[in-house]
């Protein structure tokens, strides 16, 4: 037996995705706040604002090609404000490193 197909009120795919050619595209900017700071500081671990629709592994490539720092481990989360990933490195001291290069230290 067909189950009859439910109408929704809204549609279920609001996001698309779009086709993202370089590193620039995926990460939009580093996040300066005490809690990244902290994070950078305690647990070598930097934190990024990227594009809605990015992977783990997408993430890990553009970080990996932006700043040539092996990435150990990406965290992300999803807020109202945007898509936040916590980026750890491998190396000791390469979150430090890497935000003096950027400018948020």
């Amino acid at each position: 037996m067909e189950s009859p197909r439910k109408n929704f009120k809204h549609p279920r795919n609001l996001v698309t995705k779009m086709p993202r050619n370089t590193p620039n595209d995926i990460i939009l900017h580093a996040l300066t706040t005490e809690k990244a700071a902290r994070c950078m500081e305690q647990f070598n671990t930097l934190v990024f604002y990227v594009e809605k629709t990015s992977t783990k592994p997408e993430i890990k490539k553009a970080i990996t090609e932006l700043y040539g720092s092996k990435v150990k481990k990406v965290n992300t989360l999803i807020n109202k404000h945007g898509k936040k990933a916590y980026v750890s490195f491998a190396d000791e001291g390469a979150a430090l490193e890497i935000a003096a290069k950027i400018g948020t230290i």
